[in-house]
């Protein structure tokens, strides 16, 4: 009996870390799009021309693609540690970490920006969402 649970909450933790695996190789390709936001000037062209954005650095000179790609990809990492977290991949004492370091970066002008804009057009977790308003 013993040995049945220890191998059910073993199956349980390889399904939850796998799952895990799994939206973390999506967060790695949003993030490959965005490192090309510095990279490669095309890229970067193209992205100018979309209606929000464009109209996001017009209305804000203070940003520029790049401070929109880098906010991105902050704000991806983040939200992967959260599901990380939810999933139980993370445990309580480093998502205290992870949230506090949140906190601060979210005082980053260019990142509250960014957040300000996407959390319009992007879907964002519900629970990240909420997250970042309360910390806010």
């Amino acid at each position: 009996m013993l040995q049945t649970r220890y191998l059910a909450r073993q199956s349980t933790s390889l399904n939850r870390s796998l799952e895990y695996s799994a939206y973390l190789k999506l967060v790695d390709y949003l993030n490959e799009v965005n490192l090309l936001l510095f990279q490669d000037a095309k890229v970067a062209a193209v992205f100018k021309d979309l209606g929000f954005i464009r109209e996001r650095l017009e209305a804000d000179q203070e940003l520029s693609i790049e401070k929109i790609g880098l906010a991105w990809l902050i704000l991806n990492r983040y939200e992967a540690a959260l599901v990380g977290y939810q999933l139980g991949v993370i445990p309580e004492g480093e998502w205290a970490v992870w949230t506090a370091r949140l906190e601060q970066d979210l005082q980053i002008p260019f990142v509250r920006a960014v957040w300000d804009q996407d959390v319009s057009n992007f879907d964002y977790t519900r629970g990240f969402k909420e997250l970042v308003n309360r910390l806010l």
